[in-house]
């Protein structure tokens, strides 16, 4: 999968939002990082399939990560397409504690 420097800073900013547990619901979100309620749902889809257990809380109006366990995916350049120098997305640390919805 190709990402652009856009979706990078926007999974960094929703990553340190939900560690936070202060992304408030869908709408809001999608406000913050100027793209669509859709792109979200993307992006946070894309997220899971990164093995992020990633839930909204309806009690805190936000998303967090649920019984994460530390994995890891990486930003790094895609040699095939220097032209336009996009980037592939394969390994990013994350390391975040158990949590528990109450």
């Amino acid at each position: 999968m190709k990402i652009t420097l856009q979706q990078i800073k926007a999974l960094k900013y929703v990553d340190r939002l939900i560690r936070m547990r202060l992304t408030g619901p869908p709408d809001q979100l999608a406000k913050k990082l100027k793209i669509s309620k859709k792109s979200l749902f993307l992006l946070i889809e894309f997220m899971k399939q990164q093995q992020a257990v990633i839930v909204y809380d309806i009690t805190l109006q936000s998303y967090v990560y649920d019984e994460c366990p530390d994995y890891t995916f990486s930003i790094v350049p895609n040699n095939s397409d220097q032209k336009t120098n996009q980037t592939c997305l394969t390994q990013y640390a994350y390391k975040h504690p158990r949590l528990r919805i109450v």
